[in-house]
């Protein structure tokens, strides 16, 4: 087995998957709890029919003028509950989904010298880079709480 020592630059990597991981976890529950309101508030046309859409991952199938007045009911709810984005088309979510997907591929170019693995290797199959990261985050957690302790 390859020795190797943990670097502040995998501290910092870790600590900032685990940042984006809790805003996932906490914007989720917001904006899927406004989409459905609005979605069981409202009928819109999904796939040429006017009907009421009861899953948010059908969102996607409603006709673009439809889609257009959800997103600014979505606008509307989002800055009800004080979640601010650069953007008024994005979806809190998907900026929160976005910037975790983006701290992993900085940890794992960062532990790429560790263990051997390039980003492109693990993100090929889901369960692959499940597992990657719970691994890694598994090693790292105990470096990332003694760090906040010495502070």
């Amino acid at each position: 087995m390859k020795k190797w020592k943990i670097t502040e630059e995998m501290k910092q990597a870790a600590k900032n998957v685990f940042a984006a991981m809790a805003w996932v976890e906490t914007v989720k529950p917001i904006v899927n709890g406004y989409k459905k309101k609005i979605l069981n508030e409202n009928v819109f046309n999904f796939d040429g029919e006017k009907k009421r859409i009861i899953n948010i991952k059908n969102d996607y199938r409603m006709s673009n003028v439809d889609f257009d007045n959800y997103l600014h009911l979505c606008n509307i709810e989002r800055k009800k509950a004080g979640l601010t984005v650069e953007n008024e088309e994005f979806c809190p979510l998907l900026v929160a989904e976005k910037i975790e997907s983006d701290t992993k591929i900085i940890l794992c170019d960062v532990m790429e010298p560790v263990t051997g693995i390039k980003y492109w290797n693990v993100s090929k199959n889901f369960k692959s880079y499940r597992k990657y990261f719970d691994l890694i985050l598994g090693l790292l957690a105990p470096y990332i709480d003694q760090h906040y302790q010495k502070k």
